[in-house]
């Protein structure tokens, strides 16, 4: 009987063969222990300039029946304009999500006090300051704990906080846990995952999954700390990405300022201003 790891290259192989087939271009397809995105996908091209999608499914999809393949090809080909092909992998990752077993940190690997942030400290903040009043009681908050330091492959896109409900579990980005990320921005990070607890995934009248509903965003917006995150994160996202990719601390300098946002200023003022500096040195 061959090894386990034969079989799974094996099923592995002919996703990657039918998805080509199907799509008209060449598919390379890696399993993930997702639990939370279980199908992800990204655009790039070969060495020739052709083509090709790089597809990450969860373990579980293995098994997918014909119905299910087909769906993920016609979710790669019109994203979720293939509502039908949405509202079946939706139904169907359920399905297996709700047979796997739950996952729990162990008391080793928890880590929620990390070299500069604590985040269970920011969690009780939150509940003394009365942040999540009438929306989450300190007994239903979840345990929290820094993720593993590992290398991130990802160029565009960081996932800073994830929630997982089957978990009982709250991760927050290691890459957060630095002196030049401003403890305002990591507690807001914390209240965005609270918020998933205390508003779960629910489905829409099409039957789809909607993590951030009305309530959700209105919620997260009346939080103090929420525009001076966005704020903060956009000026500094692609610095983040690049601290979790090559280990390198996050430049102090670009996480400097973490007031509200600046006013675009003028044209005409920003030329007074170098005229200014010309005549005066000022």
């Amino acid at each position: 009987m061959p090894p386990r790891v034969e079989v799974a290259d094996a099923e592995r192989e002919s996703w990657e063969r039918e998805l080509s087939a199907s799509l008209g271009c060449a598919v390379e397809l890696r399993w993930s222990r997702g639990r939370t995105q279980v199908v992800r996908m990204r655009r790039s091209t070969g060495p020739a300039g052709e083509p090709r999608i790089e597809l990450a499914l969860a373990g579980f999809f293995r098994a997918a029946p014909a119905d299910v393949r087909a769906a993920v090809a016609a979710w790669i080909r019109s994203g979720r304009r293939a509502r039908q092909a949405c509202r079946r992998l939706d139904e169907w990752a359920d399905e297996q999500l709700k047979l796997l077993p739950a996952r729990r940190g162990t008391p080793q690997r928890m880590r929620a006090r990390g070299a500069v942030h604590d985040l269970d400290e920011l969690a009780r903040e939150l509940h003394a300051q009365g942040h999540l009043s009438g929306l989450l009681e300190p007994t239903a908050t979840p345990p929290l704990t820094f993720g593993r330091a590992a290398g991130s492959r990802a160029r565009r896109s960081i996932r800073l906080g994830s929630c997982s409900p089957r978990a009982d579990l709250i991760r927050i980005h290691p890459v957060l846990d630095q002196p030049a990320v401003p403890r305002a921005f990591v507690r807001a990070i914390v209240f965005h995952e609270l918020l998933h607890v205390a508003f779960p995934t629910e489905r829409d009248a099409r039957g789809r999954r909607v993590h951030h509903g009305p309530r959700f965003r209105r919620a997260e917006r009346a939080f103090a700390d929420h525009a001076v995150a966005r704020e903060w994160e956009r000026a500094n996202l692609s610095a983040l990405i690049r601290s979790a990719r090559t280990g390198k601390p996050l430049a102090a300098q670009g996480a400097a300022r973490t007031g509200p946002p600046r006013r675009a200023e003028s044209s005409g003022a920003g030329l007074r201003r170098f005229v200014q500096r010309l005549l005066f040195g000022t």
